[in-house]
């Protein structure tokens, strides 16, 4: 089974009342339960490969409360520049 990883909104990554980051943290380790059962070698690094993606999802443990939340907030963004700084 194969997965294409996007930039969808936050929204499509909520599932039964998760945030984006719990549901990034259990498809990676599903990837990983998923490559143990693989029964052949090039699977197997197929799920390696994906869960490593879904952990390059996942904020580092140096992240502070206020640099993820600056994160979020630039992944919800509309790309439209602040307005009060231009007045």
């Amino acid at each position: 089974m194969w997965f294409v990883l996007t930039s969808l909104p936050a929204a499509e990554f909520l599932c039964c009342g998760m945030d984006r980051f719990s549901e990034y943290r259990r498809s990676f380790e599903e990837c990983l339960r998923e490559a143990k059962k693989a029964p052949y070698e090039l699977d197997r690094a197929r799920w390696l490969k994906l869960a490593q993606q879904f952990m390059a999802l996942l904020p580092t443990e140096a992240t502070s409360a206020e640099a993820a939340f600056t994160a979020d907030e630039e992944a919800k963004s509309t790309g439209q520049i602040d307005s009060a700084s231009s007045h």
